[in-house]
């Protein structure tokens, strides 16, 4: 599995619970799961533009 596959995954799973954090009424958890999740879009986006070979 490549490995900006992966930070896509990871970047799915913190936005998602971002998502539910915020809506139990959570909102310090909440903003940080969603800093991370677009920590790593960001990263997965660095990572495609990057090109190569990256398995």
């Amino acid at each position: 599995m490549r490995t900006s596959t992966l930070f896509c995954i990871c970047g799915v799973v913190f936005a998602l619970l971002s998502l539910s954090l915020g809506f139990v009424g959570k909102p310090v958890p909440a903003g940080l799961s969603g800093l991370a999740a677009g920590a790593w879009c960001v990263a997965t986006l660095l990572m495609e533009r990057r090109g190569g070979d990256d398995d």
